[in-house]
C-alpha cells in the first residue's frame, strides 16, 4: 500500500474541510492507496497550503522538488478561485491525485479533469481507480 502523509498549514476551516474531504476519497477507493496525516511538517510528504492570489489563472497546483517518488510534494490550493464547498472539495480531490502521478485529462466526467468550470464530479473517479490499481498493485 502507497501511504502519503500531509500536513496542512492553515487553519481556514474551508481549507481543512476540503482536505478531510479529499483524504476520506482516497481512503474509500478500493486500490491499494491511503492517506494518514503527519504528526510534524517534518514527518510529512505532503505539504497543503492556501492563499488568496486573485491575479492567478489556476485554482490548484501540485508540484514536486523532484520527480523521486518520495520527494515532498506541494500542494497549493487558491481561495480566491474556489467559490463553494463542492468545487473546494474537487479542488482538494484532484490536486491529491497528481501527487500520486495521475496527470489532467478532458473528459468533465473525471475528477482528473483539468477544467474546474467543466468538471462534472468531486470525488475520485472509475478511471483514476484504475489507474491508481495499476500503478500501485
Amino acid at each position: 500500500v502507497e501511504i502519503e502523509r500531509p500536513y496542512i498549514i492553515s487553519t481556514e476551516s474551508k481549507l481543512v474541510a476540503a482536505v478531510d474531504y479529499a483524504v476520506n476519497q482516497i481512503n474509500i477507493n478500493p486500490a491499494p492507496v491511503s492517506v494518514s496525516y503527519a504528526s510534524s511538517y517534518n514527518n510529512a510528504n505532503i505539504i497543503v497550503s492556501s492563499n488568496y492570489w486573485p491575479s492567478a489563472e489556476w485554482s490548484g497546483l501540485t508540484s514536486q522538488v523532484n520527480y523521486n517518488y518520495d520527494a515532498q510534494k506541494n500542494i497549493y490550493l487558491n481561495s480566491s478561485k474556489a467559490s463553494g464547498d463542492w468545487l473546494t472539495k474537487g479542488i482538494a480531490t484532484h490536486e491529491f491525485a497528481h501527487a500520486w502521478g495521475v496527470s489532467d485529462c478532458e473528459n468533465p466526467s473525471s475528477i482528473e479533469c483539468g477544467y474546474d468550470g467543466t468538471r462534472t464530479v468531486n470525488y475520485i473517479t472509475s478511471d483514476v481507480t484504475t489507474l491508481f490499481q495499476n500503478r500501485y498493485q
